[in-house]
């Protein structure tokens, strides 16, 4: 999925998210149905970095490798590895807007 990216983000990045996006779309989440491609940037942001992924996919971590971070970890991630600036105060938005909707559709 091609969406317009804030400033900042390197091409390498820029395809990371796409691709998260269309693996998003390939099952199912609604991705095309947020309200922006801000809002769709930040939901792909939040699930790279849930899976600690900098480079590639195939370096993707989860809890069967004992991977689990905490939302002010996500923040963190995406600051130091997707050139985000987030606040580490909108703990409460990663979780309630960019991972929740996720949760809710299994």
């Amino acid at each position: 999925m091609r969406i317009k990216f804030t400033v900042g983000k390197s091409e390498q990045v820029q395809k990371l998210y796409s691709d998260m996006l269309d693996i998003l779309t390939a099952v199912g989440i609604p991705v095309d149905k947020l309200t922006s491609d801000r809002r769709r940037e930040k939901m792909a942001g939040a699930c790279l970095a849930v899976g600690q992924i900098k480079e590639s996919f195939k370096e993707a971590k989860s809890v069967m490798n004992g991977s689990f971070l905490k939302t002010r970890d996500i923040i963190k991630f995406e600051n130091d590895h997707y050139g985000e600036e987030i606040s580490s105060g909108s703990y409460d938005d990663i979780r309630r807007k960019d991972l929740k909707p996720l949760l809710d559709e299994g």
